[in-house]
């Protein structure tokens, strides 16, 4: 992909696009019906930056994943932040 193709995906003009395509083919996963965390995927870049309806689907995350075939679906790690109350009660135990 290129740089113009990003900096589209974070336009206006994609976030309208974006709407207009879950109005057109409703809030759920084409694939296996979920109703969260959902992306608007496209089928072709044939049109890119003046895409027709039916050049777009909406997907899930999981299944716009399996769609480029990335195998596995990774979770973002979360950071914990550690209580200094927890680790001095810790250190005393020691």
């Amino acid at each position: 992909m290129t740089k113009k193709y990003f900096e589209y995906l974070k336009s206006i003009a994609w976030r309208n696009k974006r709407i207009q395509a879950f109005r057109f083919h409703g809030r759920k996963c084409s694939i296996c019906g979920a109703k969260r965390l959902l992306q608007v995927h496209h089928k072709t870049y044939d049109h890119i930056f003046n895409e027709p309806m039916e050049d777009l689907v909406v997907l899930c995350i999981p299944c716009h994943k399996k769609e480029h075939g990335i195998k596995k679906v990774q979770k973002k790690k979360r950071k914990r932040k550690r209580n200094s109350l927890t680790t001095a009660t810790a250190a005393k135990a020691i």
